[in-house]
């Protein structure tokens, strides 16, 4: 079995590597990061959800935003029964193959 190598960077971190990258000031980039994330909700979650629709934000080539379904999850304490519950959506990411690290 293989351990997983993680990094995780809060959001402190990146306003920070992105502040030095761009040689803009902390408060400027922490504003235009949390309008981006703010943008993506917006154009995913605008709209009355239709299951039918694919609802994306993209970033070429790095990665999209889309809109996922939750799965029905099961009682298990009554056994296989599936739980009754009003469909629930979460934003999610999906990074493009030109991003993924290759070993």
């Amino acid at each position: 079995m293989t351990k997983e190598l993680t990094t995780k960077i809060n959001k402190e971190e990146f306003r920070e590597k992105i502040a030095e990258k761009t040689n803009e000031s902390k408060t400027t980039v922490d504003k235009v990061v949390t309008a981006m994330f703010e943008m993506v909700n917006e154009e995913i979650l605008s709209a009355p959800i239709n299951r039918n629709e694919k609802r994306e934000v993209r970033f070429p080539p790095f990665g999209k935003f889309d809109l996922r379904r939750i799965a029905p999850s099961r009682n298990r304490r009554v056994g296989s029964r599936v739980v009754d519950i009003d469909e629930q959506y979460y934003v999610g990411f999906k990074s493009f193959e030109a991003s993924k690290v290759r070993k």
